[in-house]
């Protein structure tokens, strides 16, 4: 103990001779007035104990105050200080907790050295490790070294907290030149965002430059504030430790105000023209002494030490122990869970020598000295806060808040926000019952999913459900302190009392700021506004200065002294000539929202598209007890805000900021009127449990799309029976689907889709049978997640407008039931892994179907011919991406140019595709014989009068003569390139003939006598026709010039078969009739 403290207790039991800190500066004498005083002041029941026990002696580093978290570990106040602020850590060493034999803290300095054999005392729940505290640490000391005032120098208090000098006082420098903030072992430091509350917040700099009202700080380097707080507090050369800078909220005056402050602007005098700013207080760590017993060296009391996994083998009166597989009671095969051996390299249970206890009735640990005697082992208790850690999944029935922590650390993964919320809000929840909030911010932190990010609105939130979860004067007391923070919030505070009162009957808890307890009668009086009565001209006055009124798009009659304020542009009054609606919307109105809080008798607020911004405090709403009305859309506005305004709003539209929490707090007047809030396209970053916790019964739209919503639904989803429209595409959630059939029965759009935003997004599982219930439903938006399947019954949903489950993982294949949905609109099924064929069905769909998407998917065979349907009512349809289907389209379906498979030569091929409009140009329907033309399916070979190559893929004939041919032909004909025989001979063709035959390169004859063709035979029709051996255009009324088809010597000796009688005769034939020669 003189040369080392124990770490576990805070180093408490230090007695060496150790005084100067870690910095080398000297340590102040104990007995000092000045630290008496703070002693005094911080431990009031016990401060004269630490002298006449001798804990305290001469300047040594002790620690006399170890339950404070700040202080864990041995330390002192600086020679020549003068507050709390003055104090510093010593380099103590820790000692080896194996020493420990459970004993508490001597009492005085060690003159001589510890026994050999220590006492086997053993700690029981009543034997304190430390002077036990009933009063939580109001601000204990940073390790800020701050500079001494010289005689000279008052700092006496004075009604406003601020210090009293003139310019001409000066402080006495006895800091280093550069000091800099220290680490604060009670405080999870970040003053970029949050001040310390032990230290009273002297440690932030961050740039928050408004007080908790908005109004803007003044410069700490203004004439007037240097006046009066004189040279020494300004200027970073004398003052640095405070930060002084621009306009920042800082605290330099930590021995009078409790948190950052600043001046206002403009102001003369500095008992006055302050206010504290809204700066958030930074986390406190996790207790120190909070930790699972380390069973290698020590046992716990309450299971009788039989959880020892030390290597202790001796007994207390050092005989050493044997080995317990040699014994005959306790054999380690016996068992195996009490350690009494451990495995060899053969896998076998090999006995050790060790100290254990694997009976139910002896205590503490023991051995066997011999085959019969026993005898106990000098083993250290382990501390009893940190035994008994409940299993998981059973409850902590004791009032030690240290177990639950402990849990959670235990039965939870590292990330798993979800488990660990309810055992640390419990654990929170117990310190509180305990007068400490050790394990409140670690609630915070996994609550909030793993992050503390400062905000008063999540503190708030936690404490209300811990207060509303285990409920109790103690937590609903920090809870109303939380949530209502500033004094004049007495609005706040009587809203929780009543909530309390009438909820969870807890009452007669609150104090008021002025002194006395909150009651129902004084809560039931008419509370004043918390802004000074104005005149509304005046009130009119403060919010145009406020918001840059000058700079207004449109300020027509404002201040017009000829014309009454409530015709100015955007006002309108009562018949009180009272201000009741505000709308200045798209009217570049700048800064903040807080001037508007005199308005108490608002009902309708509209100031979207704006250029507001700020955060929105969690008061806000108090201010205003009438609006119905609210809209606050396309602004700038940021951080958390309380979507409550009051029981009367009907709607409220925060959409197009960048807000990144909200929240509904339960302890408020809950708004039964309240119909929509819309708060898309935001920045809220929460689990979802929190969004939907407490959210109005009555909500008939809900709009959180385009934000970063995580986590899961919460099942039971709450329940909104009037919701008629809810969204919450565009976000991060993931988890299965919850019953919404029970929650949200008249829900008409229902948007959950794209929430794989991240690689963890995405919903999952099924959509269950549950969604055919939803009978109202005219909107279906699952897309983008990570969903397997949906039910077939979902055709029931018969007044189903929109469908879409594009995006998922669905495998299965398309219901045919889907095609009972004769009122969709559009049904988009893509990008899944859907098989099978399409169901003709769907085709039922034409009625009002205007967007049907397959497309990606892994569907097979042919597409249904009912698609056909399609074409006469406008549907768009997308199959691209389904490899499996099997060609070609339905032919109808190839001249619809809203099917995206319009152009694929392979679905819809090119050949077919002319012969149709062949058919459609000679009006095929009035055909001698047009057997299988046009059949949705059948290759064009088979079709009546058409003949291919040996493959059955190209035509090479087409041979129609005298069939009933009319109409003329088809432009479209030149497409099929591979035609040798074209013979329409004998038929009624009219016009001309297309100069496109003269493309068909491969033509060996050509048949067209015996119509009413008519026109002239273009010049170079023939130019491409190189293998043309016959033309019969005869009995026709067309003109032109035919060239001689000159004959090769194989030609002339298939004569016969060609009709030719004479080499080098033209085979043009004309309109006089038949030559002999030809048959």
């Amino acid at each position: 103990l003189d040369n080392c403290g124990w770490a576990h207790l805070n180093q408490i039991n230090y007695r060496g001779s150790i005084n100067v800190t870690k910095d080398n500066l000297q340590c102040e004498q104990w007995d000092a007035e000045w630290v008496k005083d703070i002693l005094r002041w911080r431990r009031p029941d016990e401060w004269e104990g630490f002298y006449t026990q001798s804990i305290l002696e001469g300047n040594f580093c002790r620690n006399p105050t170890p339950a404070f978290d700040s202080e864990s570990a041995a330390y002192c106040y600086l020679a020549g200080g003068s507050s709390r602020l003055d104090w510093g850590f010593c380099d103590v060493p820790n000692c080896c907790l194996e020493n420990w034999t459970g004993a508490p803290f001597p009492t005085s300095s060690p003159t001589t050295t510890s026994p050999t054999s220590p006492p086997s005392m053993t700690l029981s729940p009543t034997t304190s490790l430390s002077p036990t505290l009933t009063i939580q640490p109001s601000f204990p000391p940073t390790s800020t070294k701050l500079p001494t005032a010289s005689p000279s120098t008052s700092l006496s208090p004075t009604t406003s907290g601020r210090p009293s000098s003139s310019p001409t006082q000066t402080l006495s420098p006895t800091m280093s030149s550069s000091p800099t903030i220290n680490d604060n072992p009670g405080c999870v430091q970040d003053p970029d965002n949050c001040g310390c509350a032990n230290s009273n917040q002297t440690d932030y700099r961050g740039s928050i430059n408004v007080m908790w009202d908005g109004t803007p700080c003044e410069r700490w380097d203004a004439e007037w504030i240097q006046d009066f707080l004189g040279e020494y507090l300004i200027g970073q050369d004398v003052y640095p430790e405070f930060g002084l800078e621009e306009n920042y909220c800082r605290n330099p005056d930590p021995d009078y105000e409790d948190r950052a402050w600043c001046y206002k602007p403009g102001g003369s005098d500095g008992y006055l023209d302050y206010k504290y700013c809204d700066v958030p207080n930074c986390r406190s760590p996790t207790p120190h002494w909070c930790k699972k017993p380390d069973n290698d060296l020590c046992g716990c009391e309450v299971v009788k030490q039989s959880d020892y996994r030390g290597k202790i083998n001796v007994t207390e009166d050092g005989d050493p122990c044997n080995k317990w597989s040699e014994t005959e009671y306790y054999h380690p095969a016996d068992y195996p869970m009490s350690g009494l051996g451990e495995k060899n390299s053969s896998g076998n249970i090999v006995g050790n020598y060790n100290c254990r206890n694997p009976s139910d009735w002896m205590s503490p640990a023991w051995c066997y000295t011999s085959d019969y005697d026993i005898d106990y082992c000098n083993v250290t208790m382990c501390d009893p806060r940190t035994c008994g850690i409940p299993e998981c999944g059973d409850p902590n029935d004791s009032n030690n808040d240290c177990l639950s922590f402990l849990q959670a650390e235990e039965c939870c993964e590292e990330d798993d926000s979800s488990c660990k919320c309810p055992l640390l809000k419990e654990a929170c929840s117990k310190s509180l019952e305990n007068s400490t909030q050790d394990f409140c911010d670690e609630a915070i932190l996994a609550c909030h999913e793993g992050s503390y990010d400062h905000d008063p609105n999540h503190v708030c939130t936690l404490h209300e459900q811990i207060c509303v979860e285990f409920p109790s004067e103690s937590t609903c007391k920090t809870a109303a302190e939380k949530c209502c923070p500033w004094d004049w919030e007495v609005q706040c505070l009587c809203d929780f009392y009543k909530f309390t009162d009438s909820q969870l009957q807890i009452g007669n808890y609150l104090a008021l700021p002025w002194g006395g307890n909150l009651t129902k009668e004084y809560c039931d009086k008419e509370l004043g506004n918390v802004m000074p009565p104005l005149e509304e001209k005046q009130k009119l006055e403060y919010f145009y200065n406020a918001t840059g009124g000058e700079r207004w798009l449109e300020n027509s009659g404002w201040f017009n002294d000829t014309m009454p304020y409530c015709q100015w542009y955007g006002l309108a009054c009562n018949d009180k000539n009272e201000i009741i609606e505000v709308n200045l919307k798209n009217n570049n109105v700048t800064g903040g929202i807080l001037p508007l809080r005199a308005f108490s008798q608002l009902t309708e607020l509209d100031l979207s598209g704006n250029k507001l911004s700020g955060e929105i405090p969690m008061r806000f709403a108090s201010f205003f007890p009438n609006l119905v009305h609210v809209d606050i859309s396309n602004n700038k506005f940021g951080g958390c805000v309380d979507m409550t305004f009051s029981s009367g709003t009907l709607y409220a539209n925060y959409s197009y900021n960048n807000f990144t929490c909200a929240s509904f707090k339960k302890y408020k007047p809950a708004p039964e009127a309240l119909e929509v809030v819309d708060f898309s396209n935001n920045q809220i970053d929460q689990d979802a449990s929190e969004v939907f916790q407490n959210m109005p019964p009555n909500l008939k739209e809900l709009d959180l799309s385009d934000n970063k919503i995580r986590g899961s639904f919460p099942n039971p989803f709450p329940l909104f029976e009037n919701i008629q429209r809810f969204d919450i595409s565009d976000n991060n959630m993931n988890g299965p689907l919850p019953e919404f059939s029970r929650a949200i029965p008249l829900i008409k759009e229902l948007d959950l889709s794209n929430q794989r935003q991240t690689e963890q997004g995405g919903l999952t599982g099924t959509i269950s049978p549950d969604f055919i219930r939803l009978n109202e439903l005219l909107v279906l938006n699952l897309a983008s997640n990570n969903l397997t399947s949906f039910p077939s019954d979902l055709g029931n949903l018969l007044r189903l407008k929109r469908l879409d489950l594009s995006s998922n993982s669905f495998s299965q294949s398309i219901p045919t039931e889907l095609g009972t949905l004769a009122g969709l609109n559009e049904m988009d099924l893509s990008n899944n892994l859907l098989s099978g064929s399409i169901p003709s069905e769907l085709g039922n769909l034409a009625v009002a179907l205007e967007v049907l998407d397959l497309s990606n998917n892994k569907l097979s065979d042919k597409i249904p011919s009912s698609f056909e349907s399609f074409v006469d009512s406008g549907t768009s349809i997308y199959l691209k991406g389904n490899i499996d289907l099997l060609d070609p389209t339905p032919l109808k379906l190839c001249f619809y140019p809203e099917i995206d498979l319009y152009n694929d030569t392979t679905m819809c091929p090119t050949e077919r595709n002319a012969l149709k409009e062949f058919y459609d140009s000679t009006k095929g329907q009035e055909w001698t014989n047009a057997d299988f033309w046009l059949d949705h399916y059948m290759s064009p070979c088979f079709w009546h009068g058409v003949t291919c190559d040996s493959s059955n893929t190209t035509v090479t004939e087409i041979n129609l003569a005298n069939n009933g041919l009319s109409g003329t032909i088809s432009k479209n004909i030149s497409v099929l390139r591979s035609l040798k025989l074209l013979d329409l001979s004998d038929n009624d063709i009219k016009g001309s003939v297309p100069s496109e035959v003269g493309h068909l390169s491969d033509l060996v004859r050509l048949r067209l006598s015996f119509n009413e063709l008519t026109g002239e035979v273009p010049s170079d029709f023939f130019e491409q026709l190189q293998n043309l051996k016959l033309i019969q255009l005869h009995a026709n009324r067309i003109r032109g010039t035919i060239p001689s088809v000159t004959w090769a010597e194989e030609d002339w000796e298939r004569k016969d078969s060609l009709s030719f009688t004479a080499e080098y005769h033209s085979s043009f034939i004309a309109d006089c009739g038949n030559p002999s020669e030809f048959k």
